[in-house]
């Protein structure tokens, strides 16, 4: 198949939450319009397939289960085109490889594993390709690891009037990201029973793991200094984030704030300790990104110490260290990433020696479905 001007590149994710890959599935469409288009349900997808395919250029898929669905499609419709998997995580792997709730999943992506080289993934940190390498045992092709595109903000942040110290944290409240919003409480209390420090801190964001952060803060010495908000909306996120002094979190919320200027420091993912890897401008995010995945490229820094350093800084110290997390985003902008993205996306092999079977794609959902009714499900990935 010839590509044409009028073809284009289908980032497939069918997830409805909030969540990373659903945000740059997104946020891709939104800001390379010419070049992808957006599929987000199995109905839209095979619509494409079937009545759309020479329109198709290449298929970039947000997860294991959509590449493997990808893979199967394009094979039994003999749709000659790249598939591409998106790595975003480092326990994607671990998770699909586990028998824990479905033995057929296991050995379908085992197989897998086999046949996969570095030149159909594109992976999001230097930890997702030492755990391709570690559980699938790759070692051929050249690794890719790609940031973004993602949504970047103006920088408008100004230095507040104001004492104290104003923290935020907005995101989805799930368990491997409220454990580390309770590390932060728990930094806060001791900074104020021991310093004396004026520190008040808001959450905005909900999800399943609300309530337990919400039983945490009416436990807090100093409940009245932290409040849990409702979600933020895309429209206000910039006008509310830039009212605090500092951002804490993680992933897409981490380069929005720190690109609109606000000082920000990354929350790492199920860290229940009291550090952070310090401000994302500790760190040259093309060569060496760190943006909330546990890493051993990363140094830990404890929360309170972070805080007290920036409680000495005066007026001119937080609006440079302001710009330099600023700074520390423009890889991820659409600028930055499109043309890599596009050219690893077009250069990848055909996959053509994987076999899976209709079969095993209704066993895979009938053990998982079964496994749920259990009580069995996938840690998060």
């Amino acid at each position: 198949m010839k590509n044409s001007a009028s073809q284009k590149i289908l980032i497939f994710t069918t997830s409805k939450e909030k969540n990373g890959t659903a945000k740059l599935r997104d946020t891709v469409e939104e800001q390379i319009p010419d070049y992808f288009k957006a599929v987000r349900s199995y109905s839209d997808f095979f619509f494409i397939l079937l009545f759309k395919r020479n329109k198709i250029r290449a298929i970039f898929t947000l997860s294991n289960m959509h590449f493997v669905i990808a893979l199967y499609f394009t094979k039994k419709l003999i749709i000659d085109i790249p598939v591409v998997l998106g790595m975003y995580h480092p326990n994607q792997w671990k998770i699909y490889l586990s028998d824990h709730v479905s033995k057929t999943r296991h050995r379908v992506f085992k197989r897998l594993g086999a046949v996969l080289t570095h030149d159909s993934i594109i992976h999001s940190s230097k930890e997702g390709v030492d755990s391709t390498e570690f559980y699938c045992d790759i070692k051929t092709g050249t690794p890719t690891i790609l940031q973004g595109p993602a949504e970047i903000l103006p920088f408008v942040k100004k230095v507040r009037n104001g004492k104290g110290i104003k923290i935020v944290t907005i995101g989805r409240l799930v368990d491997f990201k409220v454990c580390t919003i309770i590390a932060m409480i728990n930094a806060i209390e001791k900074i104020v029973a021991n310093e004396g420090l004026d520190i008040t801190y808001d959450i905005y964001g909900n999800g399943p793991s609300q309530e337990i952060l919400g039983r945490r803060i009416t436990i807090s010495p100093i409940k009245d200094k932290i409040k849990l908000h409702s979600f933020v909306p895309k429209e206000e996120y910039l006008q509310t984030v830039i009212q605090y002094d500092l951002f804490f979190g993680m992933a897409g919320a981490l380069i929005l704030a720190a690109s609109a200027g606000v000082p920000s420091l990354i929350a790492i993912q199920e860290e229940e300790r009291e550090i952070s890897y310090g401000f994302i401008s500790d760190y040259d995010q093309e060569i060496n990104p760190i943006f909330g995945d546990k890493s051993k490229f990363g140094f830990e820094k404890t929360l309170s110490g972070l805080l007290l350093y920036y409680n000495k800084l005066n007026d001119n110290e937080k609006t440079a260290l302001s710009e330099k997390c600023s700074l520390s985003t423009g890889s991820y902008s659409t600028e930055s990433t499109r043309e890599r993205l596009i050219k690893k996306i077009d250069s990848a092999p055909k996959i053509n020696d994987f076999n899976i079977s209709a079969l095993d794609f209704l066993k895979i959902f009938f053990e998982i479905k079964v496994s749920k009714i259990m009580g069995k499900t996938d840690e998060h990935t």
